[in-house]
C-alpha cells in the first residue's frame, strides 16, 4: 500500500485466499448494513436502576427498549439493580423469553464492577438507559468508561420518529460514527438526511 495505491470508490478488488478470511475482509471493506451493534458487541443491554427509574412508567420504558430490540434482532438483556418494588419486578419478569434475559442483581455493592463484567460476559454492543439513569453523573461516567454506544430512551415513541439527521464537520473521526448512524437508521426504518 502507498498513497498512490489507495482504494477509491468503485475500485474492483480481486482477492485470493481462505473464504472465511476473505469474508471478514469483505465485511471490513464494504461494512454491510444491518450489523450494528457489531463491532462493539452483539447484544443489547437494558440497564434499570430501580432507585432512579420512574416506576410508574417502567413498563412503557421497557416496551420502547423491546421495540429497539426487535429492530436490531439481537438478544436483549434486562439488567435490574437495586430491586425495591415487587410489582415492578413482576412486570419486568413478564417480558422474559428465549431472546430476552432478565438478570436481577440483589446485592448493591460493586455495581460498577458488575456492570463492566456484564458488558464482557453478555458481549454487549448497545446499552439502553432511561433519561433518569442518564441524568446521573456517576452513571454517565460509568457508561462512558464502558466504550459501548448508549441509547437514552426519551418520552417520545420510536414509532413516531421518521427521519434521522447526520451533521458532519471537518472532524475525521465523524466518518467512523457516520457508518453506524446510517446502519442504525436503516435498521430502525428512518430516512437519513
Amino acid at each position: 500500500p502507498s498513497r498512490r495505491r489507495m482504494i477509491q470508490p468503485n475500485d474492483v478488488l480481486v482477492l485470493v485466499g481462505d473464504p472465511s478470511v476473505l469474508k471478514s475482509v469483505y465485511k471490513a471493506i464494504k461494512r454491510e448494513l444491518g450489523q450494528f451493534p457489531e463491532p462493539f458487541g452483539s447484544n443489547l443491554y437494558l440497564y434499570i436502576d430501580m432507585n432512579l427509574v420512574n416506576l410508574k412508567t417502567i413498563e412503557d420504558f421497557i416496551r420502547r427498549a423491546i421495540y429497539v430490540y426487535q429492530k436490531f434482532n439481537y438478544d436483549l438483556i434486562i439488567k435490574v439493580v437495586n430491586p425495591n418494588n415487587i410489582t415492578a419486578l413482576q412486570q419486568i419478569k413478564s417480558f422474559r423469553s428465549s431472546n430476552i434475559i432478565v438478570d436481577i442483581e440483589y446485592e448493591s455493592e460493586n455495581l460498577k464492577e458488575k456492570f463492566f463484567h456484564d458488558i464482557k460476559f453478555y458481549h454487549v454492543g448497545l446499552v439502553i438507559v432511561s433519561k433518569e439513569i442518564f441524568s446521573s453523573s456517576s452513571t454517565r461516567t460509568m457508561l462512558y468508561e464502558a466504550h459501548v454506544p448508549v441509547l437514552k430512551i426519551s418520552d417520545r415513541s420510536f414509532a413516531k420518529v421518521k427521519d434521522a439527521a447526520l451533521i458532519l464537520s471537518d472532524n475525521r473521526d465523524l466518518e467512523k460514527v457516520s457508518a453506524n448512524v446510517f446502519d442504525i437508521s436503516e435498521q430502525m426504518g428512518f430516512n437519513i438526511e
